[in-house]
């Protein structure tokens, strides 16, 4: 390290990284994922300069072999490991060099966990990408993403999204699934409809994209599921990337193909015949997956 006196932070796993008073940013030790960020999966055992820039003003490193970093200008960069998504850059391909992380504008800060990172920008938001099998991401699910989504507390700023009634459908046939998104600050967001069984396991996705906000809405769906009763959910990812995380859930009652006709209304709605309000005899809200899961 010699006898210089000018380092500013550092932080170390297998790899340590530290930056200078002047802006440069130095690192050295393990480089299996090319976490040194110096083009190469060599080990270094003294530290070296990662490029030429003289502009970077936080970084961070953690048990994931991930590294993270910030320039003056707000932008942020990662580099290193990328099993699940941790540098941020929408796929799980390690880089050996600083490559800038889309989504997240004028970045303050840094943390990288196992296989999972978070930044906080200059405005206060915080966003989350990576790994997220125990909830670590604060997103209210369990389910991974390799793009930044803002963390948002529940039920503040995201877009409602409802199912309006329940949907009747014969197999190999369609159904309408009506729906309302509302949003008092957007006037579209990404829509996807989810189908569970009543043990709430995933059979059927529909990806909708932007949909107007503040309107009725219906889609029509072909149904090739077997015949039974599901639940039916419908959720919203803002502009931002906050998901809407709970939803009204609606029956879809699937029925074999040629026989819906003659069905009673009891039939048609076996958890229904009591004539309740859609939605009852289940929970008026469940947790809702991520898009990709």
């Amino acid at each position: 390290m010699g006898s210089g006196h000018d380092w500013l932070t550092a932080c170390a796993r297998v790899v340590s990284i530290a930056q200078k008073q002047d802006g440069t940013l130095w690192a050295w030790g393990g480089n299996q994922y090319g976490q040194l960020g110096l083009g190469d999966r060599v080990a270094r055992r003294r530290p070296t300069q990662i490029g030429r820039g003289d502009d970077w003003v936080a970084a961070g490193t953690g048990f994931s072999e991930t590294v993270l970093a910030v320039k003056s200008d707000g932008s942020l960069w990662a580099w290193g490991r990328n099993e699940c998504g941790e540098l941020g850059l929408a796929d799980t391909v390690a880089r050996d060099r600083p490559v800038r992380v889309p989504h997240v504008a004028d970045c303050a800060s840094v943390a990288v966990g196992g296989l999972f990172s978070l930044a906080i920008d200059r405005d206060g938001a915080l966003w989350a990408w990576g790994r997220n099998n125990l909830g670590q991401l604060g997103l209210g699910e369990i389910s991974g993403t390799s793009a930044p989504a803002r963390v948002i507390a529940r039920g503040r700023g995201l877009p409602k999204a409802r199912a309006k009634a329940d949907v009747i459908a014969t197999t190999g046939g369609a159904g309408t699934f009506p729906f309302s998104i509302e949003d008092r600050h957007r006037p579209t967001v990404r829509v996807s409809l989810v189908v569970r069984t009543v043990e709430l396991e995933v059979v059927q996705r529909w990806r909708l994209g932007d949909k107007p906000t503040n309107v009725d809405l219906a889609e029509s769906l072909a149904c090739d599921l077997p015949p039974g009763d599901y639940l039916g959910y419908v959720y919203a990812i803002g502009a931002d990337g906050a998901k809407q995380p709970r939803s009204r859930t609606a029956r879809l009652s699937v029925r074999p193909k040629g026989l819906l006709r003659k069905l009673t209304r009891e039939q048609r709605h076996p958890m229904n015949h009591n004539t309740d309000s859609p939605g009852e005899g289940f929970p008026e809200e469940v947790t809702l997956g991520r898009e990709d899961d």
